[in-house]
């Protein structure tokens, strides 16, 4: 068995920063365990626990209508709570949760159809004008 080894996952590419994430998670997991019990090699009980942790991550990271993933909505959502009534750009946000400017423009087209955020046009860039997107505030 892979885990046995060492091995606490793998990643596919291209991959996903909830992925990614799930996958330091165990591996920290699988360290702290370790560390815990003061050996350096798993033993079958560490394995079920960390197959247990993986089967959960792999149900908190749904994938909702329209390719869009529930964990790396919260990100997108995250950001813009913690940042209420600021207005960022799709390329903004893009940078701040790690995600192409398209993949970006997919999330915050599905937050406003729910609702959650709202958007403005900035028209004082140069050139073309720009949707800018916020979390109300309060």
């Amino acid at each position: 068995h892979l885990f046995a080894q060492g091995i606490t996952d793998y990643l596919v590419k291209p991959f996903e920063y909830a992925r990614f994430k799930d996958a330091l998670d165990r591996f920290a997991l699988t360290h702290s365990l370790l560390e815990e019990k003061g050996r350096h090699t798993l033993k079958q009980e560490d394995i079920d626990q960390l197959v247990t942790a993986k089967q959960s991550s792999f149900a908190s990271t749904s994938v909702l209508t329209k390719g869009i993933n529930e964990a790396t909505l919260q990100m997108v959502r995250d950001v813009l709570k913690q940042n209420p009534g600021v207005l960022f750009t799709s390329e903004q946000l893009a940078e701040r949760v790690s995600l192409s400017r398209i993949t970006i423009r997919r999330y915050v087209s599905y937050m406003m159809e729910l609702e959650e955020i709202s958007s403005a046009i900035d028209y004082q860039t140069g050139g073309r004008p720009s949707i800018m997107y916020s979390y109300p505030k309060g």
